[in-house]
């Protein structure tokens, strides 16, 4: 099966607004990557012995599932009307990211107010927090407070990409 002939295939099977299909994947996908944090932060040893499975390689199938997804969602009117509806676009993507970004980073500073780090290699510093606050973290030279959530800026960064290639990769020479 080609490639465009398969994804035409995919983003026309259905008028979801979702594909529950990939639901059960992408919440695997999820328990993996806690897990290995939580065993990162708590057990070391046994995180090192998990890590010659590989589990750090969900975080990209689950980005590929996810622009699957937002290809399936908004592809089309991207496609049609790239500027017309990259603000409702933008909303929706940042709201769907944001409040847990901004939830799981104030459980890091309420918890290491309680608790303060006393290792090191870890920034803390103002900078680091506004960064964080703009999910902009990735600009930090240093290793963040917040390290896992390095995801939720390259997330975004990722839709912004979609949004600018949307109306190419649907409507251009192979008409995907």
């Amino acid at each position: 099966i080609s490639a465009p002939f398969f994804w035409s295939e995919i983003v026309a099977s259905t008028p979801l607004k979702t594909l529950p299909s990939l639901t059960a994947l992408r919440g695997i996908c999820a328990i993996i990557n806690v897990v290995l944090h939580l065993m990162v932060a708590f057990s070391p040893q046994q995180a090192q012995v998990f890590a010659q499975f590989r589990p750090y390689l969900v975080v990209d199938l689950f980005f590929l599932m996810s622009g699957l997804v937002m290809a399936h969602v908004h592809g089309t009117s991207l496609a049609h009307d790239p500027w017309g509806g990259a603000v409702a676009y933008l909303r929706a993507r940042f709201a769907r990211i944001y409040p847990l970004h901004l939830v799981a980073l104030c459980a890091v500073i309420i918890i290491v107010a309680i608790w303060p780090y006393t290792g090191h290699g870890i920034d803390f510093s103002l900078k680091t927090m506004l960064l964080h606050f703009g999910m902009l973290q990735g600009l930090s030279s240093k290793l963040s407070c917040n390290d896992p959530a390095w995801s939720d800026g390259d997330e975004m960064i990722a839709y912004v990409v979609i949004l600018l290639t949307a109306r190419r990769l649907m409507l251009g020479s192979h008409g995907w």
